[in-house]
């Protein structure tokens, strides 16, 4: 899991690409994330891509002692 800086939600990495959208020229190094049960990806730029710590992780991805 890793959380968009810029937004601040949550997210599945799942890549970074060269990306143009529709209604531009240039192309540049986007970051693809989306949420963890799933939905819609949305794209960041990748400094704005930094992992979950422990304690922002939702309930359900806490880790449990044994």
């Amino acid at each position: 899991m890793v959380k968009d800086k810029l937004t601040g939600k949550a997210g599945v990495f799942m890549g970074v690409e060269l990306y143009s959208p529709a209604k531009s020229k240039r192309a540049e190094l986007m970051a693809f994330l989306r949420p963890q049960g799933g939905g819609k990806e949305w794209t960041t730029r990748p400094v704005n891509v930094e992992p979950v710590t422990e304690g922002e992780l939702p309930d359900a991805q806490q880790p449990h002692a044994a």
